[in-house]
Formats: structure tokens, C-alpha cells, sequence
């Protein structure tokens, strides 16, 4: 079911809930092209330093991000995080959790890239820690989010991750400077890999590009 669709001036994102099956899946809306303030946050490449404390560590070499993406991100980052706290019924209060819930995190392009933000952050969390969950990310043509030292924890610490890549897209291309890097694992989609995209369980159909917002088969 639908639990709560999250909407501000910068992005939308949707949280649906199956309860019965303890699973949560957290769904950031792609850039709009039509809409300028889209296109501003992916131009905004200057990297920004990523707080410490939200990944679990002191690192010698800063970790930086795009920080259009974290600007976009943390405008929502508050409430999601609540409402994902919420939607498992996780209290912190030092108690093993009765039920553990996996959360898929997906988005394409921009969403792409703050669903990427938020896999690192809830896989650093107390509540990936204390067991009350697990995280999967995938994404579709998200663009490099980070510096090769985000890439690095990013991997070590989300396990489970996946980038849909079609193979005439330009965005995950991006940002090509300042020592941004991509996180694992990529897709490579080429004509014909309609089955590999089966694979992955996902189906993406969208006719307003062909090469950046489809993934399907040629």
C-alpha cells in the first residue's frame, strides 16, 4: 500500500509499505527537464563535505558530494528518515527489534542519485545496526553522486546495490570532473537486454527520451 508521498519545491519522493511482508520501498522522483529548478540543483557541481556523523566515521579524506543532490536531499532527509523509523516501528531504546523490514530505495537520474544518498545513510544508521533493517538500492541512470572516498564507503557499506545503465544515456556520465566517482554495481543495458532488466525485477517504460528516461527494449 501507499503509506506517504512527500512533496517540497525541490523534489517528490513516495513511501510504500507491505506489512505483512516487513517491506518498505522509498521511491525519489527523476529530474523533470521542463522544470528549471531541476536542471539548476544538476548543474550545482561544486562538491560539498557530507557530515561524518551520518555515515559513522572519521575519515582522513573528507567524503564529498554533489551538493545540488545533498541540498535536494536533505530538504527531505528529516521527514524521511521519521517516517521510515515510523513505518518499521522502530523505538531506540536499546531493544532488539521483533521484526526486521528490508527497504528498497530506487529513483532514476536526480532520484537516482538521493536514492543513492539515502542507501549510504540508513545502511549507516542505528537501525541497520541494531538489525531492525536492511537496505537494496536500485537506481536508473543516476548520475556520479560523490568522491572516490564516497564510493569507497558507499561500497563497503550498502552490500546490495544496483545501477540500471542504458547504454545511450548521458547523465550517468556526469559530472565528468572534480573527482566525482560511481558507486557499484552497474547494468549495462544495450538493444536486446530487455532480459537482463527482467533480472533485476524491474520494467522502465517512459516515452519522453529515448536514451535517458527509457530502459526498454529497442
Amino acid at each position: 500500500m501507499l503509506y506517504r508521498v512527500l512533496s517540497n519545491r525541490k523534489l517528490q519522493v513516495a513511501i510504500w509499505r507491505d506489512s505483512e511482508r516487513k517491506r518498505l520501498v522509498v521511491a525519489f522522483r527523476g529530474t523533470e527537464q521542463v522544470r528549471w529548478k531541476d536542471l539548476r540543483t544538476d548543474l550545482m557541481l561544486v562538491p560539498a563535505g557530507l557530515n561524518p556523523e551520518r555515515i559513522g566515521g572519521d575519515f582522513r579524506q573528507e567524503v564529498q558530494v554533489h551538493s545540488g543532490f545533498l541540498s535536494a536531499y536533505d530538504s527531505v532527509r528529516t521527514r524521511i528518515l521519521s517516517l521510515i523509523k515510523l513505518a518499521v516501528a522502530y523505538i531506540d531504546d536499546g531493544v532488539k527489534p521483533l521484526n526486521k523490514w528490508h527497504i528498497y530505495v530506487t529513483g532514476h537520474s536526480l532520484g537516482g542519485a538521493l536514492a543513492t544518498l539515502l542507501a549510504l545513510e540508513l545502511s549507516s544508521s542505528q537501525l541497520a545496526k541494531e538489525g531492525a533493517v536492511s537496505v537494496s538500492m536500485y537506481n536508473f541512470g543516476s548520475p556520479r553522486v560523490g568522491n572516490k572516498k564516497f564510493a569507497e564507503v558507499y561500497n563497503e557499506k550498502v552490500k546490495d546495490s544496483w545501477r540500471v545503465v542504458n547504454h545511450r544515456d548521458i547523465i550517468p556520465t556526469v559530472p565528468r570532473l572534480m573527482g566525482y566517482c560511481h558507486v557499484a554495481q552497474p547494468i549495462y543495458l544495450a538493444p536486446g537486454d530487455l532480459k537482463i532488466a527482467m533480472v533485476v525485477g524491474i520494467s522502465w517504460i517512459s516515452s519522453f527520451s529515448p536514451s535517458h528516461l527509457s530502459y526498454k527494449e529497442d
